[in-house]
């Protein structure tokens, strides 16, 4: 009976030894544009998954500047607006004039545009975000020239490069999306308690963490001695930033929220100015 009872134990132990370490594998090995998440308690996943792609990197190759898009129709309307599907806000007019001086703030903190091999501007898909980013090209389009290849290897057209990247969308907000801009605050405060929480299918700060600065990551792989603009949303960037001083996603808040239009430079190892 007791060799019976031994023999099943072992069988146990083999069988979630096997099953922890197959996830463990794909949750560390799998590409990140796979969304099948591995079969593992949250505890585990948090052993095992890092969301910070840069917790390792202390420097950087090329010359970071994240810039939040301008007043949009939802930041006047006070509604949050997350939805690929649903988002069609563009930029007010207060949002188009946050934009232009955004750019040309840039233009001024980057006035040496001959010393980088080149200049991109990534944006998120959003229509706000993309108006935005087509402000600051058309601030600096005579002062500098962009990579002859986006990320995903296609030909970058004339001297600029606006690349749209999904991994800069806004972050989902669930059952907020549509609603009051009163409802962020439930969710950040949901953020302070836990960074993997998904409250009434919210996206969790890890994986907006993850998405966003493995973009960073394949930056710094391709490109050397670049300028590149992140043209993004207010919780996606803030995440960012925390990110970049390794800071845990529970943090993301505490750092000075990016007004509409704010340009800041993206400092590694260190609180952002």
């Amino acid at each position: 009976m007791m060799k019976n009872i031994d023999s099943m134990l072992n069988v146990v132990c083999g069988l979630l030894l096997f099953r922890y370490s197959t996830a463990f594998v794909q949750t560390t090995l799998m590409p990140s544009t796979s969304r099948a998440p591995p079969v593992m308690s949250r505890s585990i996943v948090r052993l095992f998954d890092q969301p910070n792609r840069l917790a390792e990197v202390y420097s950087l190759k090329n010359d970071f500047f994240v810039l939040r898009h301008g007043q949009s129709g939802a930041d006047v309307e006070r509604v949050i607006s997350s939805d690929p599907a649903t988002d069609s806000y563009g930029l007010s007019y207060i949002g188009q004039m946050q934009a232009k001086e955004a750019a040309k703030k840039i233009c001024e903190l980057c006035n040496d545009y001959k010393s980088y091999n080149g200049i991109c501007i990534l944006t998120s898909n959003s229509p706000r975000a993309v108006e935005t980013a087509k402000a600051v090209e058309q601030a600096a389009k005579y002062y500098a020239y962009c990579p002859t290849q986006g990320l995903a290897g296609g030909q970058a057209q004339g001297q600029f490069s606006i690349l749209p990247d999904e991994r800069l969308r806004e972050r989902g907000f669930g059952k907020f999306d549509g609603t009051s801009d009163a409802n962020y605050a439930r969710v950040w405060d949901e953020d302070l308690k836990d960074s993997s929480h998904e409250v009434e299918g919210v996206e969790s700060v890890d994986s907006v963490m993850a998405r966003i600065t493995e973009l960073v990551q394949v930056c710094e792989e391709h490109w050397k001695n670049h300028l590149v603009v992140l043209v993004g949303h207010n919780d996606v960037l803030q995440i960012l930033q925390v990110a970049c001083f390794k800071a845990p996603g529970t943090e993301h808040r505490r750092v000075q929220a990016l007004a509409t239009g704010e340009v800041r430079a993206l400092m590694i190892g260190r609180p952002p100015r």
